[in-house]
């Protein structure tokens, strides 16, 4: 049976992603600002449990943590293919312009892509780790009023980076993080 990844294994996360990448001590601040895209208080308060952290960030903390476990670096991938994607289809999108609005776009990429042919708004909840009603508000944001927390955004540009590289997150090991996991000191984390 696999182990269910929760916030309550944030501190375990951020400690092996720290491992994982010696040149960096990786804080909370440090986590939440250049991994998640939140602000370093907020995440500090989803590590200490003190907030419920959203189920986005849940699985994106996960997927994180798989793609250390895999070796995979996604800081130099590029998403010029989702630009071109993109402008293909007569929409321009860029660094500076991509945003929840691109949800189906960046959905219908992935499905391009090949993560799976057809990808519909439940089989992309299930991809960011939410219930398909939360990620169909968020695609139709604009009409709806429902904004995605920054984190989701950060998911599926992590989605779609691993997409360019051919990599289904879903077929990656963290068997790994288990075993480092069960290492720290239980007071610290509690882990199920």
């Amino acid at each position: 049976m696999e182990q269910q990844f929760t916030q309550a294994h944030f501190y375990a996360a951020r400690a092996y992603l720290a491992s994982k990448t010696p040149a960096c001590s990786l804080s909370q601040s440090s986590l939440a600002n250049n991994f998640l895209h939140v602000a370093g208080n907020l995440y500090a308060k989803w590590e200490r449990n003190t907030t419920i952290a959203p189920a986005v960030a849940v699985n994106t903390m996960k997927i994180l943590t798989q793609v250390a476990e895999n070796g995979i670096d996604l800081k130099d991938v590029s998403l010029q293919p989702f630009y071109d994607f993109c402008a293909e289809r007569g929409i321009t999108v860029s660094d500076e312009t991509l945003s929840q609005d691109h949800f189906a776009l960046a959905r219908a990429f992935l499905a391009y892509n090949s993560i799976d042919a057809k990808l519909n708004q439940e089989e992309m909840a299930t991809l960011l780790g939410v219930v398909p009603n939360l990620y169909s508000k968020w695609e139709r944001g604009g009409e709806t009023g429902n904004t995605a927390p920054a984190v989701a955004m950060t998911a599926v540009v992590i989605l779609i980076k691993l997409s360019i590289l051919k990599v289904d997150y879903r077929q990656l090991s963290i068997k790994e993080f288990w075993g480092f996991a069960e290492q720290l000191p239980k007071g610290r984390v509690k882990m199920f």
